[in-house]
C-alpha cells in the first residue's frame, strides 16, 4: 500500500494532467507540472518568532494576501503558488504559501481553518497537506500588487514574463 504522501502526490498530477488535457499543453498547470517542487507536510507559526508575531495579521480565506504580505515583512521567507491538498478524498486547490529557509512551509491561512473549525468542535488537522507548486520572487507580485491594487494569484503572470 503506497504511503499517504505518496497517495496525496499522485492525485495531485493526476488531476494537472487532468486541467491539462482540457485545457492544452501552453496552460500554467504544464509549466508547474515541468518545473514544480514538492512539500510535504506544513509547520506552525509558533515555530518561528517572526511567523508568531505575524500571525495576528492573518485573514481566513485569505491565502494570497496572507503569504505575499508575510513575505514582504520577512525577507527570508519564499513565496509559491501551486496547488495544495488536504486529504485523498478531495480535490487538490489553488493556493498559496511560504517556505522558510529551514524548508519548512507555513500556511497562516489553514492554520487559521484549524482554529475556526476547532471553535465549532470539528476536530481538523491539515499538518501533513501536500504542497505543489513554483517560487515566485517577492520583487515581482510586489510590482504586480501595486499595479492592481490588490493582492491577487501571479503565477500565470509570472510564467508568461518568462517567455
Amino acid at each position: 500500500m503506497p504511503c499517504r504522501e505518496q497517495l496525496l502526490k499522485t492525485n495531485v498530477t493526476q488531476y494537472l494532467r487532468t486541467l491539462i488535457a482540457h485545457q492544452g499543453p501552453e496552460c500554467v498547470e504544464s509549466s508547474l507540472l515541468d518545473e514544480g517542487t514538492w512539500f510535504e507536510g506544513r509547520y506552525h507559526s509558533e515555530d518561528y518568532p517572526t511567523a508568531k508575531a505575524w500571525m495576528h495579521n492573518a485573514e481566513s480565506k485569505h491565502f494570497y494576501a496572507n503569504s505575499q504580505h508575510y513575505c514582504i515583512e520577512d525577507d527570508h521567507a519564499r513565496y509559491f503558488e501551486g496547488y495544495a491538498l488536504l486529504s485523498p478524498n478531495l480535490l487538490p486547490f489553488e493556493h498559496a504559501w511560504i517556505v522558510m529557509p529551514d524548508g519548512g512551509v507555513l500556511d497562516f491561512t489553514l492554520e487559521l481553518m484549524e482554529v475556526e473549525a476547532a471553535k465549532q468542535g470539528i476536530p481538523t488537522d491539515t499538518s501533513q497537506t501536500v504542497y505543489f507548486g513554483m517560487e515566485i520572487p517577492v520583487d515581482f507580485f510586489v510590482v504586480t500588487m501595486l499595479k492592481a491594487g490588490e493582492t491577487q494569484p501571479t503565477l500565470e503572470l509570472f510564467l508568461k514574463q518568462e517567455e
